[in-house]
């Protein structure tokens, strides 16, 4: 699995590495990214509107949506590096009791991976920040011979929200 690794102050090496989804990938970073979208719109979809973190996700998204509507390929990407940022810190507060935390978890896993794809290599850590609680929880699958990553993710996502009576958040 490819690794990107920074040397910071004092010599400390940190280590970033691509989900699953991301290893070998060619894939327009755009279509990545409206895939995250559209989960966060199904996540949106089965949450409790009442969520004290809901309004403030509503909000991220929109400046999500704004920063991919503005992104060009080649152009900095810091703005929706942040967005994205800004999606995963709301996603941690979310309590992983939730009957949608194992989607979170899927969420955050393809966050990390466009994070990954994205943050240029030369870039500092403090760039991508990671969820406390749901990194890692969950390993995004290797697509079949017949899928492509984004297609993999969303088999993924569905086929948990399915096993979770969460049909709603298909995508």
């Amino acid at each position: 699995m490819n690794r990107r690794q920074f040397v910071i102050a004092g010599g400390a090496v940190v280590t970033l590495g691509p989900s699953l989804l991301m290893e070998g990938c060619s894939e327009n970073p755009k279509v990545l990214l409206n895939t995250i979208i559209d989960s966060i719109e199904a996540l949106l979809k089965v949450a409790e509107a009442n969520a004290p973190w809901s309004a403030t996700l509503q909000a991220a998204l929109a400046a999500l949506k704004t920063a991919e509507a503005t992104w060009e390929s080649g152009s900095s990407v810091q703005v929706v590096i942040d967005a994205l940022n800004t999606v995963e810190e709301i996603l941690d507060v979310i309590p992983e009791t939730e009957v949608y935390a194992p989607l979170i978890a899927v969420l955050v896993s393809g966050i990390d991976a466009v994070l990954t794809l994205l943050v240029p290599a030369n870039a500092l850590p403090q760039v991508a920040r990671r969820s406390v609680h749901y990194s890692g929880k969950i390993t995004l699958r290797k697509p079949k011979f017949y899928q492509n990553k984004v297609s993999a993710y969303k088999a993924q996502w569905n086929e948990l929200a399915s096993s979770l009576n969460l049909t709603a958040a298909k995508i």
